[in-house]
């Protein structure tokens, strides 16, 4: 079994060095964020608001606030902007309210995406001597895909004679900061009880691709084109993390060294959209599990300067040691500007993990990633305080235009790989074959993939894997955090340096037996067996249950497939002799995957 195993391996890398190696990062094609989160209350299509309308969509989470807004179309989410003015954006694509493309049928279905509609604002007291004006900011292509110069962000407005009207557009193109955009209700026709506003993009159908930010909407009387100040100052990014190297890590690992580990200083960038003002700020670090109370800083106050940003940072607090295997501290940082109209952006929250894994990542996937060569190889480095254990990796897997849940990888686990030396000189502690993508439809669930065996580290070690095609395998890729120091990649029989900026969604399992979050899902093994192996003419497949199944070939050639009861006969004599793959999936999810060699 291990000749052929080499073998194997010996020929996909033979065969991938005849195809072009690169990393190649995507678009994501669907939104699980949206899939997953419930649909807001239905809005009332008689809501009627009055003036000052004000949105910056810090209040409201995935789905707009239905307290404002009619559709449900944009994406609200505080990662795929870069420097919005406050946290939080309405992020507009080619998705749906539901996550998924609007028409994939064809990859060049264009036309009108997402909307985002107002409640009737009653204007009827208004007129044009009043100088009402909107403002917002705009933003292309943040952490996504840009849009292209046929692509727009439209505002229309709606008129007394019951018709949308086009007051201003702006064609897509390359990353650019937000700019803030004031446009005036100059015409006697926007004053009626039922004016209405609405944003709307033209876009690619097919994914999360042609990207537009809004932030920060503003309707209000008493304006002019030169009122770009806003009376307010806000948290315009997520907190930074507790730790040095990892977003999240072991508690028991972060205690043996904790100096190691720990940063100098945490905190949160706020942004003064307005001028000079005075401002407070203070945080509260909790203990989820005991709702006990950590740290409360002692408030201070800086004079902020207007229209800048400023990063309000503190020492770290002391992590306590307490008897037990898990810590799950909430951070909650507060600014104190008065006045201010919007409270709401003055606060902001962050959950840190320390449980049984490292994470370089946040948990969310702005892209995907892959490598586009058969044999090419993955490592990701971490460091230890101490010896411990390896049980398994946690993988976020998106899926992308081209399905690939049936394509074969390796798990490995180095102790050394020699960067940038020849891949002779590496060392491998474990390999785990014909593995799968395993795909999760709701946020935070990576599937975990356990080992036979526990695997002893310490020091360093990397984790990664060989894949057994050429297809890319979208492993989710995580922009707003850089872990690309400890990011390797093999394509050609020398581990260099990953040239793409982001984190790996991939993190190692480590300590005792594990007792699983709700959020983290096991990945499932379907008991089987495959019979005679070499076969000739039959092969026979048996399993507890019904399932499906599916046979390649070596080149990724798919031979046959279909479903079965509990057992099933495979006729093999009209294919050529070689290695093929089989993978079975019952109707729980399980999955099962054998090799199998055909001799005549």
């Amino acid at each position: 079994m291990m000749e052929l195993r080499r073998i194997f391996w010996i020929c996909l890398i033979l065969l991938g060095g005849a195809v072009k190696a690169q990393e190649i990062v995507l678009p994501l094609t669907e939104n699980v964020r949206l899939k997953s989160m419930p649909s807001p209350r239905t809005a009332n299509l008689l809501d009627t608001l009055n003036l000052p309308f004000i949105d910056d969509f810090s209040s409201s989470e995935v789905h707009p606030n239905p307290a404002l807004w009619l559709d449900r179309d944009v994406f609200i989410n505080g990662d795929m902007a870069i420097n919005p003015p406050t946290l939080g954006v309405a992020t507009f694509d080619g998705l749906n309210a539901q996550g998924k493309a609007y028409d994939n049928s064809s990859p060049t279905t264009y036309g009108q995406a997402d909307f985002l509609s107002s409640h009737a604002i009653d204007l009827s007291a208004y007129t044009p001597a009043d100088s009402v004006y909107i403002s917002f900011f705009l933003q292309p292509k943040g952490w996504g895909d840009a849009p292209e110069t046929r692509d727009s962000i439209v505002l229309q407005f709606f008129n007394s004679a019951a018709q949308w009207v086009s007051v201003y557009s702006r064609a897509g193109g390359a990353l650019d900061t937000f700019r803030q955009v004031l446009v005036g209700l100059k015409s006697p026709d926007w004053f009626h009880s039922g004016f209405r506003f609405r944003f709307m993009n033209y876009a690619s159908l097919t994914g999360f691709v042609d990207l537009w930010h809004l932030d920060y909407v503003r309707l209000a009387a008493g304006r002019s084109s030169n009122d770009t100040l806003l009376d307010d100052v806000a948290f315009r990014n997520r907190p930074s993390s507790l730790l040095n190297r990892y977003q999240e890590m072991p508690y028991d690992q972060y205690l043996a060294d904790s100096n190691r580990y720990r940063v100098a200083t945490h905190g949160a960038t706020a942004f003064n959209l307005n001028q000079d003002k005075n401002t407070g700020f203070n945080y509260r670090a909790l203990e989820l599990h005991q709702q006990s109370t950590v740290f409360n800083s002692t408030p201070f106050s800086i004079t902020f300067t207007g229209q800048s940003t400023f990063a309000f940072n503190s020492p770290l607090f002391s992590i306590p040691n307490l008897p037990q295997d898990s810590l799950t501290l909430q951070l909650s940082y507060h600014l104190n500007a008065v006045p201010d109209i919007l409270p709401a952006n003055d606060t902001v929250k962050r959950i840190h993990r320390f449980w049984n894994h490292y994470a370089y990542d946040d948990g969310i996937a702005e892209a995907s990633y892959g490598l586009n060569v058969l044999a090419g190889q993955i490592a990701y480095k971490f460091a230890l305080s101490k010896a411990d254990s390896l049980r398994g990796m946690l993988i976020y897997f998106v899926q992308n235009t081209e399905n690939v849940a049936n394509e074969l990888f390796n798990l490995k686990v180095w102790k050394f790989i020699g960067e940038g030396q020849l891949t002779g000189s590496e060392q491998v502690l474990y390999e785990q074959t014909l593995l799968s993508p395993e795909y999760a439809d709701s946020l935070g669930q990576y599937y975990y993939y356990p080992f036979e065996t526990a695997v002893a580290v310490s020091d360093t070690f990397y984790i990664g894997w060989q894949q057994g095609t050429n297809k890319i395998l979208n492993l989710g890729l995580d922009r707003n955090n850089n872990a690309n120091a400890y990011m390797h990649v093999n394509t050609d029989g020398r581990w260099l340096q990953s040239s793409i900026a982001g984190a790996w969604m991939m993190r190692p399992v480590v300590g005792k037996a594990i007792s699983w979050p709700t959020a983290i899902r096991p990945m499932q093994s379907l008991s089987s067996k495959i019979y005679p192996n070499p076969t000739h003419s039959q092969l026979f497949v048996e399993a507890e249950t019904g399932f499906s199944y599916a046979v390649y070939d070596m080149q990724g050639r798919l031979r046959s497939s279909g479903s079965s009861e509990n057992r099933l006969e495979v006729e093999t004599a009209l294919w050529p002799a070689g290695l093929y793959f089989i993978r079975l999936q019952d109707n729980a999810n399980r999955v099962a995957h054998h090799k199998f060699i055909v001799q005549h």
